[in-house]
C-alpha cells in the first residue's frame, strides 16, 4: 500500500485531482479491509475443525476410562452451572450435567447454521447469540450404557456481521487518519521550507538566490512566483543603487562648488569693504544678509541631500558599518557633551542618569549619529529639561531619552518616524529625517525603539525608549 501512495505522490497532477485519486484509493483499500475482516473471522477452516474433532475425541477417551460414576462427578465439578458439558441418552434425556437451554434435544431441531459430520462426531456451527455457539456431539459406549457426550465450544466463534462492519469502519477511520497526516505533512513540508527561505529574504538575505521549488504543483507555482518577484526586486534595487550613486555624485559636486563660490564672494566683499580705492555701495550689510541667506539655504540643501542619501543607503543595505564592542555609557556622555551648546543656548538642562560600563555590539559612527539625532530632537521640542537614562536589567539594555512636553496622542507617534515628517515645521532647522535615520540604524543593530507618553519626577514627558538585547561576549 505504501508503494501505491508513493506512486500517487509522484504523479505530476494538480492537488485537486490528486486528492480525488487518494480518496478513490482510500475507498478501495477500506473495502479490501472489510473483506479481510470477514476472511479472518471465517469459521470453516479445516485446521480449526480438526482441532475440535481431536479435542472431543480426547475427552471421550478419558470419560470411557473413568466410567459413568466418575464421569458424572467430573461433569458436576467441571461445570457446576451447566450449559457446557453434559450427557444425554439415546432418547435425548439429560443423564449427566445440565444442557444449555438453547441446545436441548427439543431445541436442536430449530437451530440454524451449518452442521458437519466427522466419523461419529457431529458439529453444529449455530447462529445463536451466545458466548459458546458451537455444539459438538460424540457417542460414548460404556458396558450397559450408551450415551452421547455434548460439549458447547466458544473457540474460533464467528463474529456477528455487525461487529465485522464496526471493525471495517474503524479500519477505515484509522486509514483516513494515517492518510490525512501523510497528506498534511506532504503539503506542509515544502511550505515550511518556502516560509523559512522567504523570511530569510525579508530579513536581508540574498535576493539573487532562488527559493527551493518542490512539492505539489500549486506550491511549486508559488515558489516560482516568489523567485520571479525576487529577481524583479533585485534588479530594481541594483538600479536604485546605481541611481543613488549617480545622484550623490551629481548633487555633491555642484553643492561643493556653490559653497566654494559663496566663500569667495564673501571674502571679496570683505576685501572691497576695506579697500578705500574701491567703489563703495551705500551699504554692504544688505549684501551680506543676502549671502548669509543663500549660505543657510545651501547648508539646508546639503543636509537634505545627505539625509536622503544616508537614509537610502540604510534602507538598501549599502551603509558600511563595522560591528565592535562599544561602551554605550561613554557614547551617550559624548553625545550629551557635543550637544550641550545647543541646549545651553535654549536654557535647557540635560540631566543624565547613565550607568557605567554598559557595552553593546555595534558600529560607533552610526550609533553616534542615531543618539545625536534623538538628543537633538529632544532639545528641539522640550519645554525645559531632558533626561538621558541608561540602565541594564536582566534581559535588555535600555536607553531612555525624555523631553518635558505636553502629552501627545499615541496615534501620532508612528508618523514621527516617517521621512520628512515634522510636527512643527517652523521649529529649528531640521528636515524631518533625524528620527527616520535613527530608527533604521537602531534596527540594523537589532534594537527596538518606541515613543510613548510617560512621567519623570512628576512631570509629563515624551519618551524615546530603545532596548538592545544583552551582549553575549565571545
Amino acid at each position: 500500500m505504501l508503494g501505491w501512495w508513493r506512486v500517487m505522490g509522484g504523479l505530476k497532477l494538480r492537488l485537486g485531482p490528486k486528492i480525488f485519486l487518494y480518496l478513490v484509493a482510500l475507498v478501495a483499500f477500506s473495502q479490501a479491509g472489510v473483506l479481510l475482516v470477514f476472511y479472518l473471522n471465517r469459521w470453516d477452516n479445516a485446521e480449526d475443525t480438526q482441532w475440535r474433532v481431536d479435542f472431543i475425541e480426547s475427552w471421550a477417551a478419558k470419560f470411557v476410562q473413568l466410567g459413568p460414576e466418575k464421569a458424572s462427578l467430573f461433569v458436576e465439578l467441571f461445570n457446576p452451572q451447566g450449559g457446557m458439558v453434559w450427557f444425554e441418552n439415546e432418547a435425548g434425556d439429560p443423564v449427566m450435567g445440565r444442557p444449555h437451554p438453547l441446545m436441548t434435544a427439543q431445541a436442536r431441531p430449530k437451530l440454524t447454521g451449518r452442521r458437519q459430520t466427522h466419523g461419529d462426531i457431529e458439529i453444529w456451527e449455530t447462529d445463536l447469540p451466545v458466548e459458546r455457539p458451537i455444539l459438538l456431539a460424540k457417542p460414548i459406549n460404556w458396558p450397559n450404557h450408551k450415551y452421547i457426550l455434548y460439549y458447547s465450544s466458544g473457540f474460533y466463534k464467528r463474529l456477528p456481521v455487525a461487529n465485522s462492519f464496526i471493525q471495517g469502519v474503524l479500519a477505515l477511520v484509522a486509514l483516513t487518519l494515517v492518510m490525512s497526516v501523510w497528506m498534511a505533512r506532504r503539503v506542509s513540508h515544502p511550505l515550511r521550507i518556502l516560509r523559512a527561505e522567504v523570511l530569510n529574504i525579508a530579513e536581508g538575505g540574498c535576493l539573487e538566490k532562488p527559493v527551493s521549488i518542490q512539492g505539489d504543483p500549486e506550491v511549486a507555482d508559488v515558489a516560482r512566483s516568489i523567485n520571479h518577484l525576487s529577481a524583479k526586486l533585485a534588479k530594481y534595487i541594483n538600479e536604485t543603487r546605481d541611481l543613488m550613486a549617480n545622484v550623490s555624485h551629481e548633487l555633491k559636486s555642484p553643492l561643493g562648488r556653490l559653497s566654494l563660490a559663496l566663500e569667495m564672494v564673501t571674502d571679496e566683499i570683505d576685501r572691497l569693504a576695506q579697500d578705500p580705492l574701491a567703489i563703495q555701495p551705500k551699504s554692504w550689510d544688505k549684501t551680506r544678509e543676502l549671502l548669509k541667506s543663500v549660505t543657510e539655504e545651501r547648508i539646508r540643501m546639503a543636509k537634505i541631500v545627505g539625509g536622503v542619501l544616508l537614509s537610502s543607503k540604510l534602507n538598501l543595505g549599502q551603509a558600511n558599518f563595522t560591528m565592535n564592542y562599544i561602551n554605550l555609557s561613554k557614547l551617550c556622555l559624548s553625545s550629551i557633551e557635543r550637544n550641550a551648546y545647543f541646549s545651553e543656548s535654549k536654557t535647557i538642562n540635560i540631566i543624565n542618569k547613565i550607568d557605567n560600563n554598559i557595552y553593546i555590539l555595534g558600529d560607533k559612527t552610526l550609533l553616534d549619529l542615531a543618539i545625536d539625532n534623538l538628543i537633538i530632537n529632544a532639545i528641539k521640542y522640550t519645554k525645559s529639561n531632558i533626561y538621558v537614562i541608561l540602565i541594564k536589567n536582566d534581559k535588555n539594555i535600555i536607553l531612555k531619552i525624555d523631553n518635558e512636553h505636553d502629552l501627545i496622542p499615541e496615534t501620532k507617534f508612528p508618523k514621527f518616524f516617517r521621512a520628512f515628517y515634522q510636527e512643527c515645521p517652523g521649529l529649528g532647522d531640521g528636515v524631518g529625517l533625524g528620527l527616520t535615520i535613527a530608527k533604521r540604524i537602531l534596527e540594523l543593530h537589532k534594537a527596538n525603539i518606541e515613543l510613548k507618553n510617560s512621567s519623570q519626577e512628576g512631570r509629563a514627558v515624551v519618551r524615546a525608549e530603545i532596548a538592545w538585547p544583552e551582549v553575549e561576549w565571545a
